[in-house]
């Protein structure tokens, strides 16, 4: 209602009652009273108190951690414990998150800032574009090709085995996938061809074992694949497979055992 606030609080004065406080129980940080509401009362008489705000400064947080658990041991206040505790679940399932609280800073500090918003569409339209330039950047060092902009790729030739073994490395926003096989992989239904792709399986891992390339990070999933988070774990990508790509240049004949 129009000035709901406000007419509490002259009320109040109009009845000799001396208001020491206004508190607003606001569901989370989002909302709050508005200019109109509270426009006769002194902002040193106004406390917002909010039910989640993502940061644990709380209602919720306050009364799990105090208040209710008090009650509860005491025994006391049972309607009002029980009233609290539903309060407070839809308070956990409906209020902000510390990333809602986060956002909403971050929309106020921009807002009147042109050149702060040209900036951050910058660094977006950057991040975007960002697993195409790290797939480049694997061309590059590697001499190997983009695919579609989905991952780098290298095959490396095998007389003896009558096809090519490859490497491709596929990515995502937080990781890089580097994947080790054999071109063999499409057999259709021909178990001549399904018997000689799972020799190849066999041979590339003990390859890497012999060459001191196999952990317990390797896994098989059609490829033998081994992950790597990105940022964090860049540099560990690229040397192992510049080490990689030293070996199958070198040794690539060496893979097939027959």
């Amino acid at each position: 209602m129009n000035e709901q606030l406000s007419r509490y609080y002259n009320n109040c004065l109009e009845n000799n009652l001396e208001v020491d406080k206004i508190v607003y129980l606001s569901p989370d940080i989002l909302k709050q009273p508005t200019s109109q509401s509270i426009k006769d009362i002194p902002k040193e008489k106004i406390k917002i108190i909010y039910g989640y705000d993502g940061e644990d400064e709380d209602f919720y947080t306050k009364v799990i951690e105090n208040s209710l658990n008090d009650f509860i041991e005491n025994n006391e206040a049972k309607e009002w414990i029980l009233l609290a505790d539903h309060y407070l679940k839809i308070l956990r399932e409906t209020g902000v998150t510390k990333m809602d609280k986060l956002t909403q800073d971050f929309y106020n500090e921009i807002i009147n800032n042109t050149d702060e918003y040209e900036k951050i569409k910058l660094i977006v339209d950057m991040y975007n574009n960002l697993i195409v330039t790290r797939i480049n950047n694997l061309v590059s060092k590697f001499q190997g090709d983009n695919y579609k902009n989905e991952c780098f790729y290298r095959d490396f030739e095998s007389k003896k085995r009558g096809l090519n073994y490859a490497i491709d490395i596929y990515l995502d926003n937080d990781y890089y996938w580097f994947n080790l096989f054999s071109r063999g992989e499409n057999t259709g239904d021909d178990p001549k061809l399904i018997k000689k792709w799972e020799q190849d399986n066999k041979d590339i891992e003990a390859w890497l074992k012999k060459h001191n390339l196999f952990d317990d990070t390797f896994y098989f999933e059609d490829r033998w694949k081994k992950e790597f988070k990105f940022p964090q774990q860049e540099k560990e990508l690229y040397d192992f497979t510049e080490k990689v790509i030293s070996l199958l240049e070198e040794y690539v004949e060496s893979i097939c055992s027959k």
